[in-house]
């Protein structure tokens, strides 16, 4: 789902191994976070929900922002993260 804005991910930005994964985080320390590029003026190709860039949070900018999103509880009452 694309929104208004570019949208912080947690994942930090870096290479990713040649292994397969699923939902790989990137590096575990860097400047730079992912953000999913597609929102209202992008081009087409670019708003694919695949489609990421980077940018690093110790600059502010008005045209990213994030989505918040509740997890369901597992059935022990621990939260999903």
């Amino acid at each position: 789902m694309s929104g208004n804005v570019f949208e912080w991910c947690h994942d930090r930005w870096g290479d990713y191994s040649g292994d397969a994964q699923t939902n790989p985080m990137g590096p575990t320390s860097g400047i730079y976070r992912v953000i999913r590029i597609g929102c209202w003026g992008s081009d087409a190709k670019n708003c694919l929900v695949t489609c990421r860039g980077f940018y690093s949070m110790a600059f502010p900018c008005n045209y990213i922002g994030l989505r918040l999103a509740l997890g369901r509880h597992a059935p022990d009452d621990t939260p999903c993260l």
